[in-house]
């Protein structure tokens, strides 16, 4: 069994994050790849008449085993502590074992 997060942000964002963690060494990284959102978070190949596209975002996935899923989460939560004192870049979510993927 596995544990896993999904970053969701900017390219840029989303490497610097990954960059500051400290993830443990079985740590698996897919990603990231391109995320197409729409104006309000939806996600949608296609849009409305009129829709604004928001900037482009990136996803990445972090699995590890269930055992370390504790120390996947504090990783991710201290180099988001890290890139928010330091006021870098703009947010990143962060969602541990997400049921649907956005």
């Amino acid at each position: 069994a596995w544990r896993v997060a999904e970053l969701v942000g900017r390219s840029v964002d989303v490497s610097d994050l990954l960059g500051h963690a400290r993830l443990p060494d079985s740590a698996s990284v897919l990603g990231p790849v391109p995320v197409e959102l729409r104006a309000g978070g939806r996600r949608g190949a296609g849009r409305e008449p009129g829709e604004v596209l928001i900037e482009p975002r990136v996803r990445a996935l972090v699995s590890v085993p269930r055992s370390l899923g504790s120390e996947l989460a504090s990783a991710l939560h201290a180099a988001a502590a890290v890139r928010s004192a330091r006021k870098e870049g703009a947010p990143v979510t962060i969602r541990i074992d997400p049921v649907v993927l956005t």
